[in-house]
């Protein structure tokens, strides 16, 4: 190499271990939510997504996305219309 450039060594056990606790940490966190959402569904089942999102602290979209995993783990279910129904607890 010449005067102008710089080495650098990053071995890879090093890159293994920071990517795993990043994506263990990611787990458990959408974990905590979708307890969360289920908690505020038990206690109001007539609760909506924007509510969820404020209550959780989440955007609408994250709500969405662990609300459809609930669903299609067969957690939670969704009796009668978007604006009239209410969310039934299967488990």
């Amino acid at each position: 190499m010449g005067e102008n450039s710089i080495v650098i060594k990053i071995p890879f056990n090093w890159i293994n271990v920071i990517g795993n606790k990043v994506g263990n940490k990611v787990g458990k966190k959408k974990k905590t939510n979708r307890d969360k959402i289920i908690e505020e569904i038990r206690n109001n089942p007539n609760v909506t997504n924007k509510q969820l999102s404020i209550i959780i602290g989440i955007s609408e979209t994250a709500i969405e996305n662990n609300i459809r995993i609930l669903r299609e783990n067969k957690i939670i279910e969704r009796i009668g219309s978007k604006k009239t129904g209410f969310w039934k607890i299967i488990e």
